[in-house]
């Protein structure tokens, strides 16, 4: 019979829930909720779990913190409360709960919130009417709290104590029809704020916050019976009686006995006891002293106290809390018997604490000692870099961008990015770059190949290590020797994906260049030169012509002719920084520039063999200056506009800069109009030179806007 008693014993202790672990489960899923901008709503969630779960909050991928002046986050008995007041157009979004014990996997519940703006609120929407007020009830008495509500289709009526739903299976709780809550012998636990809610499927309101307040009647103590003067015999006992009577009602008992022994058995002893009072001194022990931290880890710290001085101590209580959460409770740990060592854990990295720590005897607690504040030890963060993204800005670099991770655990210290062009390797053999400003989180792979694609990730490291790595992202670089003059990366507040502009730093844009690169620039600007040298050659040589011809000076047509050849070449020489750069003449293999190319190319030697044919034609044939000037600048304008036309698009579509292509584009058309203009036969020699000037004017101010753009 014994054995099998000890078997039973042993089958109950393998099979108690104090000794088994289970993991987090949801028992109540937090519900979808439809609410009005300004109003308020709740998200409650409870789950169960050995040992018993925490809870956290997120909306989307970011954590909500407890210090946000709208949102606040309540515990409950197993669970955790959600509110936002008022609620914003913002706050729309998904909500998950996150149950944790450090068993097994996290329990996790969604949901969604739909917010009506000001003018949108549907037809029955549910609405308050009839809000509860503040009330005042003595102890023991019964007490109504009013509530009252309309809506389409009936709203359902419930009631918050505190943020926390009331508990309706508590006996002197009820729920009326018409939505009152009733409170039967109230107790000092009732006491708190109220609020009611209604909901139906269009939403949710919620009433005025109504404080209930619970009085006790305070009557002083006095004696109804006192007790009367009595003779007793030595030896013999005695009863002394008394009665009291007050509000609270007295309590309290305590049996005074008293024995007298006879020294001689012929003495006769007198006793008279006028007043009896009868005191007792329960004395709530003296608050712990000399509390220490040491053995300070990310998750775990050791405490030390030496006891009060009080001999009937039975336990201590260590309770703690994030300091920089005031408005928290103090999360307690009970039933500490040993002053010397004991382990305070599970702590979140790198967060401060306020510890203090409470002694307890059979009467009470003791005051809380003097708080004592510790940051826990960093940990390597928890979480990888977020949203990182990346675009080629050349042909041989990429820019990126990212930002921090959500769990850091510490002072991040930099970051390792990890690219390559074959994602099968180890990770270990990829290239890697390492960014140790955490502050910028920018950064440019350069000297990479043209036209391939690179895998990217990256990773966040602190002093306590590394974290973990980031989701890949394929990035493609640009295809040839294609160089976009200038690009950079306009961060948006390091949110919003970013876009290419056309004005960057200078040191950004070396980096960027290759030997390769900077052949091509040079081979650019030599044959520009060129271009500009061949037209002031002509001009020189016409001007030789008429005056060797003609034995007289300039005609205002030729004049004309003279200044705008010298426009049209300064027009091609100071478009070339912003538009002639990113398309290099000399090759034609690049599959994304070669119809642009092609064409370029084109009208540049249609525009110089315009103006080779018509230089000759002067110089041979000795035409008259009508003809020799009117077609000239009416073919020349004509393309030189078109070739213009061609590389502002171009300038547009590459580097995405409009109010720089539109003042380009104003200067240039006012420019080639003075000039085609000026060259007309019919206009008179004073307005020709200034109309002349006017287009030399032109072509400088496009000139120094140019420069600024290179």
């Amino acid at each position: 019979m014994r054995l099998q008693w000890r078997f039973l014993i042993i089958l109950a202790a393998l099979f108690s829930p104090t000794w088994a672990e289970d993991p987090p489960r949801i028992t109540l899923a937090p519900t979808n909720q439809k609410v009005a901008e300004e109003k308020i709503v709740s998200f409650f969630c409870k789950a169960s779990g050995n040992p018993g779960p925490s809870f956290s909050w997120k909306k989307g991928s970011r954590r909500i913190t407890t210090n946000r002046n709208r949102l606040v986050i309540k515990e409950m008995p197993h669970g955790s409360v959600l509110r936002i007041e008022p609620v914003k157009q913002k706050d729309l979004g998904v909500y998950e709960c996150i149950a944790d014990n450090g068993v097994g996997t996290k329990a996790r519940a969604n949901a969604s919130l739909h917010v009506y703006p000001k003018t949108g609120i549907p037809e029955g929407y549910p609405r308050i009417t009839i809000h509860p007020s503040l009330k005042a009830v003595e102890k023991d008495r019964n007490t109504v709290l009013q509530c009252g509500a309309t809506g389409i289709p009936e709203p359902k009526i419930t009631w918050l104590r505190d943020f926390i739903p009331v508990d309706l299976s508590n006996p002197r709780l009820t729920l009326l029809e018409s939505g009152a809550l009733q409170i039967e012998r109230s107790q000092e636990s009732d006491v708190g704020k109220y609020e009611c809610v209604a909901e139906n499927e269009k939403g949710v309101d919620y009433s005025y916050a109504a404080n209930l307040y619970v009085k006790v009647r305070r009557v002083p103590p006095h004696f109804s019976m006192a007790p009367e003067n009595v003779d007793v015999q030595p030896g013999a006992d005695v009863n002394l009686t008394c009665v009291a009577v007050g509000s609270p009602m007295p309590q309290h008992q305590s049996t005074i006995t008293r024995r007298m022994e006879e020294k001689q058995s012929y003495w006769l002893c007198f006793f008279t006891l006028a007043v009896v009072t009868s005191m007792v001194s329960a004395a709530v022990p003296s608050a712990p002293v000399k509390l220490t931290i040491s053995h300070i880890k990310p998750k775990s710290v050791q405490l030390t106290w030496d006891k009060s001085n009080s001999d009937d101590v039975l336990s201590y209580i260590i309770q703690y809390r994030p300091y920089s959460d005031e408005s928290k409770e103090f999360k307690e740990i009970s039933g500490i018997t040993k002053t010397r060592g004991y382990k305070v854990h599970p702590l979140e990295p790198y967060t401060r604490y306020e510890f203090r720590v409470i002694a307890v005897n059979k009467y009470g607690r003791s005051p809380p000692s003097e708080t004592v504040q510790e940051l826990t030890a960093p940990q390597a963060p928890g979480t990888a870099p977020r949203n990182l993204r990346g675009k080629a800005a050349s042909a041989t670099t990429i820019a990126l961008l990212w930002d921090e991770p959500e769990i850091p655990n510490g002072i991040i210290k930099g970051y390792k990015i990890f690219y390559t062009m074959n994602p099968d390797l180890p990770i270990i053999l990829w290239d890697h770059k390492t960014h140790t400003d955490s502050q910028k989180r920018v950064a440019t792979l350069t000297n990479l190949k043209t036209n391939s694609t690179y895998t990217i990730n990256i990773l966040a490291f602190s002093s306590a290590g590394q974290g973990p790595l980031s989701d890949e992202i394929q990035v493609m670089t640009n295809p040839g020797d294609s160089l976009c003059f200038g690009s950079v990366l306009s961060l948006h507040n390091s949110i919003y994906p970013f876009h290419f502009y056309s004005l960057q730093p200078f040191s950004l844009f070396l980096s960027s260049l290759s030997c390769h690169d900077l052949f091509t620039i040079t081979l650019n600007i030599l044959i520009l030169f060129t271009l500009s040298f061949f037209s002031i050659f002509f001009i020189l040589c016409t001007y030789l012509f008429y005056y060797v011809v003609h034995s007289a000076p300039f005609l205002p047509s030729v004049y004309s002719f003279i200044m705008f050849t010298l426009s049209s070449s300064l027009l091609l020489s100071l478009c070339s920084p912003c538009f002639l750069i990113p398309v290099p003449l000399y090759t034609l293999v690049s599959s994304s520039y070669l119809s642009l190319s092609l064409i370029i190319i084109f009208f540049l030697l249609f525009t110089l063999f315009i103006l080779f044919f018509f230089a000759l034609s002067s110089f041979f044939l000795a035409l008259p200056s009508s003809f020799l000037v009117s077609p000239c600048s009416i073919f020349s304008c004509f393309f030189l506009l078109s070739l213009h036309c061609l590389l502002s698009l171009h300038a547009f579509l590459h580097l995405l800069v409009p109010p720089y292509f539109l003042s380009l584009f104003i200067f240039s058309c006012l420019s080639l109009f003075s000039l085609l203009v000026s060259s007309c036969p019919r206009i008179t020699f004073p307005c020709s030179p200034f109309l002349s000037l006017l287009a030399l004017s032109s072509s400088f101010l496009q000139c120094l806007l140019s420069l600024h753009l290179s």
